[in-house]
């Protein structure tokens, strides 16, 4: 309505009859004739005496000569009760009491609906009544959009109420505006012990809620993600949590913060048992007498200790990884390290003996203990774990020459028992013929 049409329409509000005339009256008719919203006059007896085009075109051109009672009954209101309503709040007025606006929900052919807001203002003149202004306005767009934005209310209300995450919203000056369920669940407060609160000292360090907030002021963005900050819980504990914080649009210096927090405290606890555990295999690993190395389905090494490295005369494990395995093994090793490789891809254990190569071109022997690691009939790969057999194989060398000496010492002392008996035998024989020829004599 444009302002004339507006100051006319404060007029009738007012019930007052001393209209000016300074100014043509067909032009404030044109303008209750041209406006968006349907104007009514109704009569001491309810009855209809004018309607603007407006309110002809959504109440039917032959609304002027009916009653109110006539009007609300037949139309199609979605609630009958608001015919009633209506009715009422004409009875009212003809009474000189106030009646408060009305919101109604027209129903129309075709399945529209739209919400109407009715307002009135009785006129009178001295303790005469004289009859009631009306004005309806077609409200269903604003009504639509306030039913869209509770709906979206709602919505985050659930969303928030059913996350077990943490999700706070401050001010500024860090006194808190709301706090979700998880919130209450994670930190054992309920929302309204901490609601007007300050943020800050449920930190377990002030100097940390100092830091989240200046990183959230300096960020380009407006938003900082997964800061990991101490918490104190209610009881007194220690509470972890991986925390996000978002500048939330304002206006002016109201300015709010959205806070977001997960809790990581057994997470943080089981990453750090896993890397005991890790650092620990690691030592293990690293210090087990033997070279070990896994390598995948396409024989290229995956992992290695330090053992093994040393063995092939490298500094570091890292120095194997990603290298195929054969490499490191000796040219005349190649057939046998292949044929075992086949044997372990059919989900058999291994064991050879065989030479790696060293950095220097020197062979090292060693025994290999394969096992296949299967993804149930799928070869994904093996541990191999190779036995330096250097001093095995020494040893071996020591053990031959010494039987080797054995079996010569054996062999001389054999002969030379076989050349006494000989002898002995040829002296029993000699004595034996000395005697028949004395005996002969």
């Amino acid at each position: 309505m444009n302002p004339a049409g507006l100051r006319m329409w404060d007029w009738l509000k007012k019930g007052r009859s001393d209209i000016p005339l300074t100014e043509d009256p067909s032009f404030y008719r044109r303008i209750v004739e041209e406006v968006e919203v349907s104007l009514l006059f109704i009569d001491p007896e309810g009855r209809i005496v004018y309607a603007n085009p407006r309110a002809k075109k959504f109440m039917g051109k032959e609304i002027v000569g009916r009653t109110v009672e006539e009007v609300a009954r037949r139309a199609e209101f979605v609630d009958p009760r608001d015919a009633e309503k209506i009715i009422e709040s004409f009875r009212r007025r003809q009474r000189g009491e106030e009646a408060p606006p009305c919101r109604i929900q027209v129903a129309f052919k075709g399945g529209r609906r739209a919400w109407v807001d009715i307002e009135g203002k009785a006129r009178w003149r001295g303790r005469r009544f004289e009859g009631t202004y009306i004005v309806a306005r077609d409200v269903t767009p604003l009504v639509e959009q306030a039913k869209e934005s509770e709906e979206k209310r709602m919505l985050v209300e659930a969303i928030c109420d059913c996350t077990p995450d943490a999700i706070m919203i401050s001010d500024k000056k860090g006194i808190i505006s709301f706090f979700n369920r998880g919130a209450e669940e994670i930190f054992g407060y309920k929302a309204e012990e901490v609601i007007g609160t300050e943020v800050s000292q449920y930190f377990v360090s002030v100097d940390q809620a100092k830091e989240v907030k200046r990183a959230l002021l300096d960020s380009p963005e407006g938003w900082v993600k997964n800061m990991i900050v101490k918490f104190r819980h209610k009881e007194g504990r220690e509470v972890l949590l991986s925390l996000s914080a978002a500048l939330l649009p304002s206006e002016g210096e109201d300015l709010k913060i959205l806070v977001i927090g997960k809790d990581v405290t057994d997470d943080y606890k089981r990453a750090e048992e896993i890397k005991a555990l890790k650092e620990f295999n690691e030592y293990v690993f690293n210090s087990l007498g033997e070279g070990l190395n896994v390598v995948d389905k396409d024989g290229i090494i995956t992992q290695a200790n330090l053992k093994m490295a040393q063995l092939i005369g490298l500094d570091s494990p890292q120095e194997l990884i990603g290298k195929e395995v054969r490499e490191f093994f000796a040219p005349e090793s190649w057939k046998v390290m292949e044929e075992e490789l086949r044997r372990l891809k059919r989900g058999k254990r291994s064991r050879y003996e065989a030479f790696l190569i060293t950095r220097k071109g020197e062979k090292v022997p060693v025994m290999v203990s394969g096992t296949p690691l299967m993804e149930g009939e799928e070869y994904k790969g093996s541990i191999a774990v190779f036995t330096d057999i250097r001093e095995l194989k020494a040893k071996e060398e020591e053990l031959k020459a010494k039987v080797a000496e054995l079996e010569k010492w054996y062999r001389l002392t054999v002969d030379r028992e076989l050349k006494m008996i000989e002898l002995k035998n040829r002296i029993r024989e000699l004595e034996e013929k000395l005697g028949m020829r004395e005996e002969e004599t």
